[in-house]
């Protein structure tokens, strides 16, 4: 068990005291065929394909089928509901009638349409996107150590990568590299719902070039955002592999970012604005004559999903919280010439904020 049932039970107390304490009879967090694993692996550690999370005001439930009941009663801290041959959906449907629910709960950013209109047909239906995604942003002590070993994990991967470069041809033969190098070391893998970034020399300028069949040249570099997985969840790192001696101007516009970086360092806080986060990198950016050529956000949230709240852009409007893990990631991209990102991972404390992803050389540099 990944989770105790403490802090199972924990979770699931925010989620009746957010969700089901104002307008709800019951919250409805569903895994099918793998999709959308990340809060139903959340609210009852289950690590499985197939089940759902049915939270009442004062109980909770697990149903899945005989495939998974063995594996279901050993990971997830509460009831186990044996679907027995029917669908997930009609089990599910039957078990929450017998508890008279009326009106149910559900993730509609994370649910597909099927579903949801299946649900629909038996009950009043009530989002709570927003109240699932405040719960899981702010992370325990446990998950931070989750995450801080996903990091570690993928610094180890990323140096044994560009150890062996002079044996790798092509993007594509370095990110399976580094998909094989985290297995091997004891990770859950990459991000799974996710491709690594990995672009060299011209194709670096895409924010999200993935592999390509494109061979490595000296002179290039080598833009890798990536990250391990490690008991569900990620770090998110970006790093430049310089091969042999580079544009001096890219040297430059990498310790550009690298300045923008400890900019937006600077702010991280509890009670920061997000959006003063990133206009702190930007500015450096800006000054330095390239603010057109950052594309994006300085930064987004990270745990269960690669992507959570908060995002850091000009257009956010939250503020940071004790508990907050966060990437930092400027970049300069320019159409035809190149690009490049530095991207780690900070955890909010009290004092300010923790680098998390210090274990990884900011740098690379090789000779090819």
């Amino acid at each position: 068990m990944v989770f105790s049932g403490a802090l199972i039970n924990k979770r699931l107390d925010k989620l009746r005291e957010k969700a089901i304490n104002k307008t709800t009879d019951a919250v409805f967090v569903p895994v099918i065929e793998g999709y959308n694993w990340q809060s139903c692996y959340y609210f009852s550690g289950f690590t499985g394909s197939s089940g759902a999370v049915v939270v009442t005001k004062r109980d909770a439930f697990f149903i899945t089928d005989a495939r998974y009941t063995t594996q279901a009663a050993f990971e997830v801290p509460f009831e186990v509901v044996d679907r027995k041959g029917s669908r997930l959906i009609d089990g599910a449907i039957e078990l929450m009638k017998k508890l008279s629910i009326k009106r149910l709960g559900v993730q509609e950013d994370k649910m597909p349409v099927s579903l949801y209109f299946s649900l629909a047909k038996e009950f009043e239906m009530f989002d709570v996107s927003q109240d699932v995604s405040s719960i899981r942003r702010k992370k325990s002590k446990e998950e931070v150590d989750l995450i801080k070993k996903a990091c570690d994990l993928a610094a180890c991967a990323l140096e044994d990568a560009v150890a062996s470069i002079k044996d790798v041809r092509t993007e594509k033969e370095f990110d399976a590299l580094l998909e094989y190098n985290l297995a091997k070391i004891g990770a859950d893998g990459g991000w799974q719902d996710h491709k690594f970034i990995v672009a060299s020399g011209a194709r670096s300028a895409l924010p999200h070039g993935r592999a390509s069949d494109k061979a490595f040249s000296v002179g290039e570099w080598i833009t890798v955002d990536f990250g391990a997985r490690y008991k569900g969840y990620v770090s998110d790192i970006t790093r430049n592999v310089f091969l042999g001696d580079i544009p001096e101007e890219w040297k430059d516009r990498h310790e550009i970012l690298l300045e923008a970086q400890r900019a937006a360092v600077q702010v991280l806080r509890p009670g920061a604005q997000c959006a003063d986060v990133d206009a702190a990198a930007r500015n450096v950016i800006e000054k330095a004559g390239y603010g057109s050529a950052f594309t994006h956000g300085t930064g987004h949230g990270i745990g269960l999903d690669v992507h959570e709240a908060p995002t850091l852009s000009p257009s956010s409007k939250g503020v940071l919280v004790v508990g907050d893990v966060v990437t930092i990631e400027p970049g300069i991209y320019i159409e035809g010439v190149g690009g490049m990102r530095v991207e780690d991972n900070y955890v909010i404390t009290p004092q300010g904020a923790e680098c998390i992803s210090s274990a990884v050389p900011k740098v690379f540099m090789v000779s090819i």
